[in-house]
């Protein structure tokens, strides 16, 4: 079971980095997959004396978004947008200035 759950983390990696959007992902199928049992091994496994209900919440949460398709472009991530761009234009964009700040100071906000 502890297997299967380290899988989601390394199955969301990508160039050497966590996608932490597929991480969720993977980690709500997970939950739906395994359960709440295993999820409570889990919790008590990796977050001994932290207090895993919001954990838990939030794995939910993943899982909802995961059937309702939000990680496989099945439901808009940007609502209300005026640019026009495609979720995939936006996020395409933002990988591409990503990190400009520490490159060109000049772009420092205050």
């Amino acid at each position: 079971m502890v297997d299967s759950y380290m899988a989601t983390f390394e199955n969301a990696e990508v160039e050497k980095a966590i996608d932490f959007d597929l991480l969720d992902k993977y980690q709500a199928e997970w939950l739906k997959a395994n359960g709440a049992v295993a999820q409570d091994y889990i919790d008590q496994f990796f977050l001994a004396g932290a207090d895993p209900v919001a954990e838990r919440d939030y794995l939910y949460a993943m899982q909802k978004l995961n059937e309702d398709g939000y990680f496989d472009g099945g439901m808009p991530r940007y609502t209300g947008m005026i640019s026009g761009l495609s979720d995939r234009e936006i996020d395409k964009a933002k990988a591409f200035i990503s990190g400009s700040e520490e490159k060109h100071s000049e772009l420092a906000g205050d």
